[in-house]
Protein backbone atom coordinates (compact mmCIF):
# COMPACT_ATOMS: atom_id res chain seq x y z
CA UNK A 1 0.00 0.00 0.00
CA UNK A 2 1.06 3.67 -0.88
CA UNK A 3 1.51 6.63 1.01
CA UNK A 4 0.14 9.91 -0.33
CA UNK A 5 3.09 11.28 -1.15
CA UNK A 6 2.69 8.93 -4.48
CA UNK A 7 0.00 11.22 -5.67
CA UNK A 8 2.27 14.20 -5.81
CA UNK A 9 4.61 12.26 -7.85
CA UNK A 10 2.29 11.11 -10.32
CA UNK A 11 1.63 13.06 -13.86
CA UNK A 12 -2.03 13.30 -13.65
CA UNK A 13 -2.30 15.71 -17.14
CA UNK A 14 -5.23 14.29 -19.07
CA UNK A 15 -5.97 11.25 -16.75
CA UNK A 16 -9.91 10.09 -15.94
CA UNK A 17 -9.50 9.27 -12.57
CA UNK A 18 -11.78 7.48 -9.90
CA UNK A 19 -11.26 7.97 -6.38
CA UNK A 20 -13.03 5.54 -3.87
CA UNK A 21 -12.57 4.34 -0.32
CA UNK A 22 -14.81 3.79 2.82
CA UNK A 23 -16.84 6.87 3.67
CA UNK A 24 -14.86 9.50 5.85
CA UNK A 25 -11.93 8.30 3.98
CA UNK A 26 -10.99 11.59 2.78
CA UNK A 27 -12.26 10.93 -0.83
CA UNK A 28 -13.59 14.80 -1.32
CA UNK A 29 -10.27 15.88 0.49
CA UNK A 30 -8.49 14.32 -2.16
CA UNK A 31 -10.57 14.92 -4.84
CA UNK A 32 -10.60 19.16 -3.84
CA UNK A 33 -6.53 18.98 -3.51
CA UNK A 34 -6.58 17.09 -7.09
CA UNK A 35 -8.82 19.42 -8.96
CA UNK A 36 -6.69 22.64 -7.64
CA UNK A 37 -3.94 20.57 -9.18
CA UNK A 38 -5.21 20.08 -12.36
CA UNK A 39 -7.67 23.02 -13.38
CA UNK A 40 -8.93 21.48 -16.94
CA UNK A 41 -10.24 18.58 -15.12
CA UNK A 42 -14.32 18.43 -14.56
CA UNK A 43 -14.87 17.60 -10.62
CA UNK A 44 -18.12 15.39 -10.01
CA UNK A 45 -18.71 14.09 -6.76
CA UNK A 46 -21.14 11.51 -6.60
CA UNK A 47 -22.31 12.46 -3.51
CA UNK A 48 -24.37 15.85 -5.29
CA UNK A 49 -26.70 13.36 -7.10
CA UNK A 50 -29.28 11.23 -6.03
CA UNK A 51 -28.49 7.76 -5.74
CA UNK A 52 -30.24 6.96 -8.61
CA UNK A 53 -28.48 9.43 -11.22
CA UNK A 54 -25.61 6.81 -11.85
CA UNK A 55 -26.38 6.78 -15.78
CA UNK A 56 -26.46 10.93 -15.88
CA UNK A 57 -23.14 10.82 -13.76
CA UNK A 58 -21.79 8.39 -16.63
CA UNK A 59 -23.29 10.69 -19.78
CA UNK A 60 -21.78 13.40 -18.37
CA UNK A 61 -18.34 11.49 -18.42
CA UNK A 62 -18.52 10.19 -21.53
CA UNK A 63 -18.96 13.57 -23.62
CA UNK A 64 -14.95 13.80 -23.78
CA UNK A 65 -15.42 17.53 -23.08
CA UNK A 66 -12.72 17.15 -20.80
CA UNK A 67 -11.35 14.98 -18.00
CA UNK A 68 -12.69 13.89 -14.99
CA UNK A 69 -12.06 13.60 -11.04
CA UNK A 70 -14.99 11.70 -10.14
CA UNK A 71 -14.83 10.82 -6.18
CA UNK A 72 -17.56 8.86 -4.27
CA UNK A 73 -18.58 5.43 -3.45
CA UNK A 74 -21.24 5.74 -6.12
CA UNK A 75 -18.18 5.86 -8.87
CA UNK A 76 -18.54 1.89 -8.36
CA UNK A 77 -21.72 1.69 -9.84
CA UNK A 78 -20.90 4.41 -12.49
CA UNK A 79 -18.15 2.23 -13.91
CA UNK A 80 -19.86 -0.34 -15.69
CA UNK A 81 -22.17 2.60 -17.87
CA UNK A 82 -18.97 4.45 -19.03
CA UNK A 83 -18.02 3.97 -22.63
CA UNK A 84 -14.33 2.09 -22.94
CA UNK A 85 -12.64 5.31 -24.17
CA UNK A 86 -13.86 6.89 -20.91
CA UNK A 87 -13.20 4.69 -18.54
CA UNK A 88 -10.58 5.92 -15.66
CA UNK A 89 -7.16 5.86 -16.21
CA UNK A 90 -6.48 5.91 -12.64
CA UNK A 91 -8.64 4.28 -9.87
CA UNK A 92 -7.41 5.65 -5.83
CA UNK A 93 -8.72 4.00 -3.34
CA UNK A 94 -8.48 5.59 0.05
CA UNK A 95 -7.86 3.03 2.70
CA UNK A 96 -8.79 3.63 6.39
CA UNK A 97 -9.99 0.82 9.33
CA UNK A 98 -13.60 0.80 10.40
CA UNK A 99 -12.42 2.51 13.51
CA UNK A 100 -11.42 5.60 11.63
CA UNK A 101 -15.14 5.56 9.91
CA UNK A 102 -16.53 5.07 13.63
CA UNK A 103 -14.50 7.63 14.80
CA UNK A 104 -15.76 10.49 12.28
CA UNK A 105 -19.39 9.30 12.17
CA UNK A 106 -19.47 9.82 16.36
CA UNK A 107 -17.93 13.30 15.67
CA UNK A 108 -18.78 14.90 12.60
CA UNK A 109 -22.01 12.45 11.14
CA UNK A 110 -25.00 10.36 12.06
CA UNK A 111 -23.49 7.94 14.24
CA UNK A 112 -26.78 5.30 13.63
CA UNK A 113 -25.43 5.38 10.35
CA UNK A 114 -22.06 3.88 10.58
CA UNK A 115 -22.96 0.17 10.20
CA UNK A 116 -25.04 0.84 6.95
CA UNK A 117 -22.32 3.26 5.48
CA UNK A 118 -19.81 0.35 6.08
CA UNK A 119 -22.50 -2.26 4.46
CA UNK A 120 -22.75 0.08 1.20
CA UNK A 121 -19.17 0.52 1.34
CA UNK A 122 -18.61 -3.77 0.83
CA UNK A 123 -21.76 -3.72 -1.69
CA UNK A 124 -20.65 -0.79 -4.18
CA UNK A 125 -16.98 -2.62 -4.22
CA UNK A 126 -18.41 -6.21 -5.29
CA UNK A 127 -20.08 -4.71 -7.99
CA UNK A 128 -17.50 -2.80 -9.09
CA UNK A 129 -15.13 -5.61 -8.98
CA UNK A 130 -16.44 -7.48 -11.28
CA UNK A 131 -16.19 -4.97 -14.02
CA UNK A 132 -12.17 -3.86 -12.71
CA UNK A 133 -11.47 -7.79 -13.53
CA UNK A 134 -12.45 -6.97 -17.03
CA UNK A 135 -10.11 -3.87 -17.81
CA UNK A 136 -7.45 -4.10 -15.20
CA UNK A 137 -4.69 -4.44 -17.82
CA UNK A 138 -5.93 -0.47 -19.15
CA UNK A 139 -6.34 0.84 -15.77
CA UNK A 140 -3.42 1.65 -12.56
CA UNK A 141 -5.34 1.10 -9.42
CA UNK A 142 -3.39 2.90 -6.25
CA UNK A 143 -4.62 1.98 -2.51
CA UNK A 144 -3.58 4.66 -0.28
CA UNK A 145 -3.12 4.83 2.82
CA UNK A 146 -5.03 7.72 4.77
CA UNK A 147 -2.54 9.39 6.55
CA UNK A 148 -3.18 12.96 5.44
CA UNK A 149 -6.22 13.84 7.29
Amino acid sequence: MQNFKIIHDLDLTGKNIFIVGKPASGKTYLSEILFNRLKNHLLIHTDDFIQNEDLLIAEICNRNFSNYILEGNQAYTIFNKLNYSNLPNLIIELKVTDSHVFGIYKKERDLSKFQIAIAFDNYYKSLFLKYYIKYSQDITYLEIENNFL
